[in-house]
């Protein structure tokens, strides 16, 4: 317990110098195992400063863990001095922290350590608070991480598979199980997206095909409707052109009846039979033969189905020939 004269207190750079130098001797004590754990719990007990310097933090013995390895890193880095112990005031749990702040800057390794992982300890320190929250919440899993967050801690992991604490490695575990049932709900419906799509696109060619057979049919229907209605209009063309020719037939039948008649056969028949043929066929031709055959019979004065005659030969033959309604 002696005095340290100034000049000597200058030479070995004072506090901050000490502290490194044992901090220093302590660490090239460690094994290799002993030396990466050594550097984690140093990076949870300092607070990164944003635009400032670091400063040291003060946790309990809940986030640095209880197993043995750890346990004995810092049961060593308390007997040279370098960590302060304590007690949580409102849970009464051992704390821990850096003794002097004055280590942060003047040990070296440390300040390499807290370069080179800054990026990574900023990531570690969101995910401890995430952890801490979710426990203290009841493990819902609403507070669990998803997406890109959960990326980088898993990212984190992945590099450094003994970072995590209890806590921490249950909160990634059980965000990484959900992300796990939520793309697999996500690929079943994707799976079952694509099989309705199937089963619509099936089922669209069949409904297209059915309205292309339809459209056919009615268009086969429409033509044989246009078929049938140019045979009926034929038909009827036909029928009319049969009757044209049958009351042609049946004129010219009368025309010759009456003509051999004129010649050999009674007077009076011969005019019946013109009297029919101006019935069938109302034309001037029709009329003359009648006014033929009745000129046939001078004098004659009376009366023929549906026409009135008065014949008399007065010079030149005069008939008239009267129509009753």
């Amino acid at each position: 317990g002696g005095v340290i004269p100034a000049s000597a207190y200058d030479e070995i750079g004072g506090i901050g110098g000490a502290l490194a130098r044992r901090a220093e001797q302590t660490y090239v004590t460690f094994s290799e195992v002993e030396q990466r754990t050594c550097r984690r719990l140093l990076g949870r007990l300092v607070t990164l400063g944003e635009g400032i310097e670091d400063t040291r933090r003060r946790i309990t013995i809940a986030e640095w863990g209880s197993d043995s390895l750890m346990g004995g890193v810092v049961a060593s880095l308390g007997a040279a001095r370098l960590l302060t112990f304590d007690r949580d005031l409102s849970s009464r749990l051992p704390t821990i922290e850096i003794a002097q702040e004055a280590l942060l800057q003047a040990w070296p390794r440390l300040g390499r350590w807290l370069e080179e992982d800054r990026d990574a300890l900023r990531v570690h320190r969101r995910l401890t608070m995430a952890a801490v929250e979710w426990s203290g919440r009841g493990r819902s899993s609403d507070e669990l991480y998803r997406g890109g967050v959960l990326e980088g801690a898993l990212a984190l992991r992945d590099r450094d598979p003994g970072a995590f604490n209890d806590i921490e490695s249950a909160f990634v575990d059980a965000s990484a199980e959900r992300a796990a049932r939520s793309r697999l709900r996500s690929q079943r419906r994707t799976r079952m997206l694509q099989g309705l799509l199937a089963a619509t696109s099936v089922l669209l060619v069949i409904a297209v095909v059915a309205t292309l057979v339809a459209i056919d049919r009615a268009n086969d229907a429409d033509a044989a409707a246009d078929e049938a209605r140019d045979a009926q209009g034929e038909l009827a063309a036909e029928q009319e052109a049969l009757l044209e020719t049958q009351q042609d037939l049946e004129t010219e039948l009368i025309r010759t009846r009456i003509a051999g008649l004129a010649a050999d056969g009674p007077p009076m028949l011969a005019s019946l039979l013109a009297v029919e043929l101006h019935t069938l066929d109302a034309s001037a031709e029709s009329l003359d033969l009648l006014a033929d055959t009745l000129l046939a019979q001078p004098g004659w004065k009376g009366t023929l189905p549906g026409v009135w005659i008065d014949a008399s030969p007065l010079g030149p033959w005069v008939v008239s020939v009267e129509e009753f309604a």
